[in-house]
């Protein structure tokens, strides 16, 4: 997921893992973290149908 800030600013979501269970981590700025992981092939984007 990638919720905006009150300045609109995107950022990237993760679901929980094995280090932070059951939480859900804000992480940096989208731009900042594709820069960060940028040998990754990219990012999918996904919207609900309902």
């Amino acid at each position: 997921m990638e919720p905006r800030t009150s300045d609109g600013v995107l950022h990237f979501m993760h679901a929980s893992s094995s280090r932070n269970y059951g939480k859900v981590v804000m992480d940096d700025q989208l731009s900042k973290y594709v820069y960060r992981y940028r040998s990754n092939s990219g990012i999918l984007v996904a919207q609900p149908l309902r």
